[in-house]
């Protein structure tokens, strides 16, 4: 009689496996176990057993949603982090083309600057000291016309460009705003309301330049 040592899986929800001596001879024409044979050993400690089949648990997470993905798409899969970037990527796009749109249609509805060359602003602090850190002058050139727009209508309504005017000159430049705070320097004119709000004792007075 010869003896075949082999694994046979535990009962259901258990975390252990056991090996079995199996008694094979001519007779029996196969191997049948001996229970005098049978010891228990522990199973990897590793591997979490599922409770329900009794297989390996799957993984949790990102790595076990990753498993299951590739297990159904197979090389498929490798294409899933390409298409969500290149969603991500057009929604980020489609936004900014909205916002940008918007802003225009903003500017658009300001009265006409067609007649305008340039606006000269004059920094007052407490209405009579000069501020000449603050002046500035804006041409009314290609990627200087909206801010020429923007800071004729303010002085059109306020007269001068105060801390009021200033919030109201904030919320027409709209989605420029926040990039300005981000990258100082960037929208110069966006930071010249920045600083009329900073220091509200100082004013813009402005002259407008015409053709």
């Amino acid at each position: 009689m010869a003896f075949v040592a082999t694994s046979v899986q535990a009962p259901v929800g258990s975390r252990l496996n056991y090996v079995e001596k199996l008694a094979c001879t001519p007779r029996t024409r196969g191997c049948v176990p001996t229970q005098r044979g049978a010891r228990l050993i522990s199973a990897p400690r590793s591997v979490a057993m599922n409770a329900a089949t009794g297989s390996a648990a799957p993984r949790g997470g990102i790595p076990g949603l990753w498993h299951r993905i590739h297990a159904k798409l197979g090389v498929f899969a490798w294409f899933v982090p390409l298409v969500v970037f290149a969603a991500l990527f057009i929604g980020a796009f489609e936004y900014k083309q909205n916002e940008l749109q918007k802003f225009k249609d903003t500017v658009a509805q300001l009265p006409a600057t067609d007649h305008v060359s340039s606006i000269e602003l004059l920094g007052l602090r407490d209405k009579y000291l000069r501020a000449p850190e603050f002046n500035t002058e804006v041409d009314n050139v290609e990627g200087k016309r909206a801010s020429v727009a923007i800071y004729h209508a303010l002085l059109s309504e306020f007269g001068v460009i105060n801390a009021r005017a200033a919030e109201k000159g904030l919320l027409l430049y709209g989605p420029f705003v926040e990039e300005a705070r981000r990258k100082p320097g960037s929208h110069p004119n966006i930071d010249l309301l920045f600083r009329v709000l900073d220091e509200p004792q100082v004013v813009l007075v402005g002259q407008i330049n015409t053709l």
